[in-house]
């Protein structure tokens, strides 16, 4: 499926994310992202971590861009961490 779907389960996000997580380069903080990792003192690589092993916190939603988002957490580090991710589709996180 290339194009992106008008539905999405928790099951079809996770197998999407797992996807496209495989290769760390696809995974790319941009803005509210970016920010937020720095004032929490977290690296993109336990994002990637999380995105990899982590679980989806409520169910996937579109935002006002059409790519559909879900809030991952997950253990790095020894830390408990959030990262909402925003599903470019099939492209890139």
């Amino acid at each position: 499926m290339d194009e992106t779907p008008v539905r999405l389960s928790k099951a079809e996000a996770a197998a999407v994310i797992k996807e496209i997580v495989q290769d760390a380069d696809r995974v790319v903080p941009v803005g509210h992202g970016r920010r937020r990792t720095r004032e929490r003192g977290i690296s993109i690589m336990q994002a990637v971590k999380v995105a990899r092993a982590g679980y989806i916190d409520g169910d996937p939603w579109r935002d006002e861009h059409g790519n559909w988002r879900v809030t991952m957490r997950g253990r790095s580090a020894g830390e408990e961490i959030t990262v909402g991710l925003a599903i470019e589709w099939r492209t890139r996180l």
